[in-house]
Protein backbone atom coordinates (compact mmCIF):
# COMPACT_ATOMS: atom_id res chain seq x y z
CA UNK A 1 0.00 0.00 0.00
CA UNK A 2 1.34 3.42 -1.09
CA UNK A 3 1.82 6.14 1.79
CA UNK A 4 -0.83 8.41 0.45
CA UNK A 5 -3.27 5.59 0.25
CA UNK A 6 -2.19 4.20 3.67
CA UNK A 7 -2.81 7.79 5.54
CA UNK A 8 -6.18 8.10 4.06
CA UNK A 9 -7.08 4.94 5.33
CA UNK A 10 -5.54 5.44 8.66
CA UNK A 11 -7.64 8.64 8.80
CA UNK A 12 -10.88 6.76 7.66
CA UNK A 13 -10.08 4.27 11.04
CA UNK A 14 -9.31 6.99 13.10
CA UNK A 15 -12.22 8.57 12.25
CA UNK A 16 -14.37 5.98 13.02
CA UNK A 17 -12.66 4.65 16.10
CA UNK A 18 -14.13 8.36 17.61
CA UNK A 19 -17.27 7.09 16.69
CA UNK A 20 -17.23 3.65 18.20
CA UNK A 21 -19.96 2.60 20.57
CA UNK A 22 -18.85 2.45 24.35
CA UNK A 23 -16.56 0.13 25.57
CA UNK A 24 -17.42 -2.89 27.49
CA UNK A 25 -15.96 -1.72 30.99
CA UNK A 26 -18.00 1.48 30.39
CA UNK A 27 -20.87 -0.13 29.55
CA UNK A 28 -20.76 -2.62 32.69
CA UNK A 29 -19.96 0.42 34.42
CA UNK A 30 -23.47 1.88 33.72
CA UNK A 31 -24.97 -1.35 34.58
CA UNK A 32 -25.63 -1.69 30.37
CA UNK A 33 -25.67 -5.31 29.29
CA UNK A 34 -22.54 -5.27 26.76
CA UNK A 35 -23.14 -5.50 23.08
CA UNK A 36 -21.91 -9.36 22.53
CA UNK A 37 -21.07 -8.11 18.88
CA UNK A 38 -19.02 -5.68 19.66
CA UNK A 39 -17.20 -7.53 22.03
CA UNK A 40 -15.95 -9.88 19.49
CA UNK A 41 -15.08 -6.95 17.80
CA UNK A 42 -13.32 -5.09 20.32
CA UNK A 43 -11.31 -8.77 21.53
CA UNK A 44 -10.28 -8.97 17.92
CA UNK A 45 -8.98 -5.10 17.70
CA UNK A 46 -6.55 -6.14 21.01
CA UNK A 47 -5.28 -9.32 19.83
CA UNK A 48 -4.83 -6.99 16.64
CA UNK A 49 -2.90 -4.66 18.49
CA UNK A 50 -0.63 -7.70 19.39
CA UNK A 51 0.33 -8.44 16.35
CA UNK A 52 -1.67 -11.92 16.90
CA UNK A 53 -2.66 -11.71 13.70
CA UNK A 54 -4.57 -15.23 13.15
CA UNK A 55 -6.39 -15.13 16.13
CA UNK A 56 -7.67 -11.76 15.49
CA UNK A 57 -8.91 -12.86 12.25
CA UNK A 58 -10.81 -15.99 13.54
CA UNK A 59 -12.41 -13.06 16.14
CA UNK A 60 -13.06 -11.51 13.32
CA UNK A 61 -14.91 -14.11 11.46
CA UNK A 62 -16.94 -15.22 14.39
CA UNK A 63 -18.43 -11.98 15.25
CA UNK A 64 -19.83 -11.86 11.23
CA UNK A 65 -20.77 -15.54 11.72
CA UNK A 66 -22.84 -15.02 14.65
CA UNK A 67 -23.88 -11.72 13.96
CA UNK A 68 -24.87 -11.54 9.87
CA UNK A 69 -26.94 -8.65 10.81
CA UNK A 70 -23.85 -6.62 12.22
CA UNK A 71 -22.88 -3.64 10.24
CA UNK A 72 -20.20 -3.29 12.34
CA UNK A 73 -19.08 -6.75 12.52
CA UNK A 74 -18.44 -7.52 8.82
CA UNK A 75 -17.00 -3.63 8.15
CA UNK A 76 -14.26 -4.86 11.38
CA UNK A 77 -13.25 -7.78 9.29
CA UNK A 78 -13.14 -5.95 5.95
CA UNK A 79 -10.99 -3.31 7.65
CA UNK A 80 -8.41 -6.13 9.15
CA UNK A 81 -8.39 -8.05 5.45
CA UNK A 82 -7.55 -4.57 3.62
CA UNK A 83 -4.27 -3.93 6.23
CA UNK A 84 -3.49 -7.33 5.59
CA UNK A 85 -3.56 -7.25 1.80
CA UNK A 86 -6.40 -9.90 1.29
CA UNK A 87 -8.04 -7.83 -1.29
CA UNK A 88 -10.30 -10.33 -2.70
CA UNK A 89 -12.00 -10.95 0.62
CA UNK A 90 -12.13 -7.51 2.01
CA UNK A 91 -14.27 -6.28 -0.92
CA UNK A 92 -16.79 -8.79 -0.50
CA UNK A 93 -17.09 -7.83 3.02
CA UNK A 94 -17.20 -4.48 2.95
CA UNK A 95 -19.97 -5.50 0.48
CA UNK A 96 -22.00 -6.81 3.08
CA UNK A 97 -21.56 -4.16 5.63
CA UNK A 98 -22.97 -1.65 3.29
CA UNK A 99 -25.90 -3.42 2.43
CA UNK A 100 -26.35 -3.66 6.20
CA UNK A 101 -25.24 0.19 6.62
CA UNK A 102 -25.98 1.81 3.04
CA UNK A 103 -25.50 5.61 4.34
CA UNK A 104 -21.98 5.16 5.36
CA UNK A 105 -19.69 7.48 3.45
CA UNK A 106 -16.47 5.52 5.57
CA UNK A 107 -17.49 2.38 4.32
CA UNK A 108 -17.60 3.36 0.65
CA UNK A 109 -14.29 4.96 0.91
CA UNK A 110 -12.52 2.21 2.08
CA UNK A 111 -14.38 0.42 -0.57
CA UNK A 112 -12.59 2.63 -3.09
CA UNK A 113 -9.55 1.90 -1.87
CA UNK A 114 -9.96 -1.96 -1.92
CA UNK A 115 -10.28 -1.16 -5.36
CA UNK A 116 -7.42 0.37 -5.48
CA UNK A 117 -5.59 -2.54 -5.20
CA UNK A 118 -6.48 -3.97 -7.44
CA UNK A 119 -6.32 -1.13 -10.32
CA UNK A 120 -10.04 -1.45 -10.83
CA UNK A 121 -10.15 2.33 -11.31
CA UNK A 122 -13.21 2.91 -12.54
CA UNK A 123 -15.11 1.18 -8.91
CA UNK A 124 -12.50 3.09 -7.06
CA UNK A 125 -13.86 5.82 -8.58
CA UNK A 126 -17.90 5.40 -8.31
CA UNK A 127 -17.41 4.35 -4.76
CA UNK A 128 -14.99 7.47 -3.82
CA UNK A 129 -17.68 9.44 -6.10
CA UNK A 130 -20.56 7.79 -3.29
CA UNK A 131 -18.76 8.52 -0.16
CA UNK A 132 -18.45 12.29 -1.13
CA UNK A 133 -22.39 12.40 -2.36
CA UNK A 134 -23.23 11.16 1.30
CA UNK A 135 -20.49 13.57 2.92
CA UNK A 136 -19.92 16.37 0.70
CA UNK A 137 -17.04 17.46 3.41
CA UNK A 138 -15.11 14.22 3.52
CA UNK A 139 -11.99 15.05 2.93
CA UNK A 140 -10.85 11.65 2.35
CA UNK A 141 -12.91 11.04 -0.43
CA UNK A 142 -11.55 13.76 -1.58
CA UNK A 143 -7.94 13.28 -1.27
CA UNK A 144 -9.12 9.61 -2.54
CA UNK A 145 -10.71 11.24 -6.21
CA UNK A 146 -7.78 13.40 -6.69
CA UNK A 147 -5.74 10.24 -6.46
CA UNK A 148 -7.39 8.45 -8.52
CA UNK A 149 -7.96 11.44 -11.22
CA UNK A 150 -3.47 11.67 -11.27
CA UNK A 151 -3.90 7.94 -12.01
CA UNK A 152 -6.30 7.74 -14.78
CA UNK A 153 -4.24 11.09 -16.24
CA UNK A 154 -1.36 9.23 -16.26
CA UNK A 155 -2.79 6.20 -17.88
CA UNK A 156 -4.36 8.02 -20.06
CA UNK A 157 -1.58 9.81 -21.40
CA UNK A 158 0.88 6.52 -21.65
CA UNK A 159 -1.76 5.02 -23.77
CA UNK A 160 -2.38 7.78 -26.22
CA UNK A 161 1.86 7.47 -26.64
CA UNK A 162 2.12 5.18 -29.71
CA UNK A 163 4.90 2.83 -29.23
CA UNK A 164 6.69 4.65 -32.20
CA UNK A 165 6.49 7.24 -31.02
CA UNK A 166 8.37 6.69 -27.89
CA UNK A 167 11.10 4.42 -30.13
CA UNK A 168 9.75 1.41 -28.31
CA UNK A 169 8.98 -2.08 -29.83
CA UNK A 170 5.14 -2.50 -29.07
CA UNK A 171 5.94 -5.16 -26.25
CA UNK A 172 7.60 -2.25 -24.68
CA UNK A 173 4.80 -0.43 -24.10
CA UNK A 174 3.13 -1.96 -21.25
CA UNK A 175 6.39 -1.24 -19.38
CA UNK A 176 5.59 2.19 -19.10
CA UNK A 177 1.94 1.71 -17.78
CA UNK A 178 1.33 2.04 -14.20
CA UNK A 179 2.61 -0.55 -11.83
CA UNK A 180 0.23 -2.22 -9.65
CA UNK A 181 2.34 -1.82 -7.11
CA UNK A 182 1.99 1.79 -7.25
CA UNK A 183 -1.62 1.04 -6.06
CA UNK A 184 -1.01 -1.89 -3.53
CA UNK A 185 2.72 -0.83 -1.94
CA UNK A 186 4.98 -3.64 -0.60
CA UNK A 187 3.32 -6.61 0.63
CA UNK A 188 5.05 -6.88 3.89
CA UNK A 189 4.73 -4.82 7.22
CA UNK A 190 1.27 -4.31 6.64
CA UNK A 191 0.09 -4.72 10.17
CA UNK A 192 -0.90 -2.19 11.78
CA UNK A 193 0.45 0.09 14.58
CA UNK A 194 -0.48 -0.73 18.29
CA UNK A 195 -2.50 2.71 17.78
CA UNK A 196 -4.38 1.79 14.57
CA UNK A 197 -5.44 -1.98 15.15
CA UNK A 198 -8.13 -1.14 17.67
CA UNK A 199 -9.25 1.26 14.55
CA UNK A 200 -10.10 -1.62 12.29
CA UNK A 201 -13.71 -1.16 11.51
CA UNK A 202 -14.62 1.82 9.18
CA UNK A 203 -18.07 2.10 11.51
Amino acid sequence: MTKPLTLILLLLLSVSAAAQPQTIEQQNNQSIKPDVAQARIDQGRELWAEKKLDLAEAEFRKAVEEFPESAPAHAALAGFLLMQNKTSEAIPAYQDAIILDPENSRLFAALSIAYLHQSKFSMAKAMADEALRLNPGMKQAEKLNEYIDAKLEVMEQAASVSPAQKGEKPDDAMHNMPEHSAVTGDTGGSSPTDASAPAASTH
